[in-house]
């Protein structure tokens, strides 16, 4: 009796082994096709595009430069220009200092501010910085650059230059072009009616007119006018960062 029942099952198992033979495949086929699928999804999701920003902190340090003050240093031996009257008009009116301005450790006057001064550069500064061997990676990230872009950051690396040393007061770590008005390109001129930059954690306002050669790879022109501290409240606005 029990051979007959061992045999019976032996039987079964015969007639059955070909369906359990199918599921197990089957069973392995969908753990494989789950685990790629799941592969795939993580390689096509991939990592966030990274934004190319240069700034120029590292190359526009120098030795021997003053300590850092918050208070706007006066213009020196500058001439007014006359060659861009349309950049100059576009500067904005100048406003009564507010609660977040730096305070003033001069002494105390009743004197209206003095009028904004455009200064004509004579010598350009953007190839000397770029030429050093200490921007190797700077020259690498501006020639990942679009043409435009490329203009837009060489010209902004002239504009801090040009304020560095003609006010050594300021200590210019970054600029924003299109800070409160977007620049713009006029022939080969880049034209930045209302830029910002930082100084000692603070941001001023800035305009200038940045001339380029044919290949838009060097500077042959450059005028700056300074502006007014850029009022705290404003920073997140116009996308200002305090840091970074």
């Amino acid at each position: 009796m029990e051979h007959e029942g061992t045999a019976g099952i032996h039987r079964l198992i015969a007639r059955r082994f070909p369906w359990i033979c199918a599921i197990l495949i089957h069973l392995s086929l969908y753990a494989a096709l789950t685990d790629m699928s799941t592969t795939d999804r993580a390689v096509l999701k991939g990592p966030k595009p990274i934004a190319v920003d240069i700034i120029f902190e590292h190359l526009t340090r120098a030795a021997g430069e003053s300590p850092e003050v918050n208070t706007i240093p006066a213009p020196a031996a500058e001439q007014p220009l006359s060659a861009s009257p349309d950049a100059l008009a576009a500067l904005p009116e100048s406003r009564e200092p507010s609660e977040a301005d730096p305070p003033s450790k001069g002494p105390e006057t009743n004197a209206a501010p003095p009028k904004r001064i455009w200064v004509t550069a004579t010598r350009f500064h953007a190839g000397e910085v770029l030429g050093a061997p200490r921007s190797a990676q700077a020259r690498a990230a501006l020639a990942t650059l679009s043409e435009a872009e490329r203009r837009e950051q060489l010209c902004a690396l002239e504009a801090m230059e040009q304020v560095r040393r003609a006010h050594p007061g300021f200590r210019p770590t970054r600029l924003v072009p299109h800070a409160i008005r977007n620049s713009f390109r006029k022939e080969n001129a880049v034209v930045a009616p209302a830029a910002a930059f930082r100084s000692n954690r603070l941001w001023y306002e800035i305009a200038y007119r940045c001339q380029l050669d044919e290949t838009g790879t060097g500077v042959t022109g450059f005028e700056f006018a300074l502006g007014d501290p850029v009022e705290r409240s404003l920073w997140d606005e116009l996308g200002l960062a305090a840091t970074h």
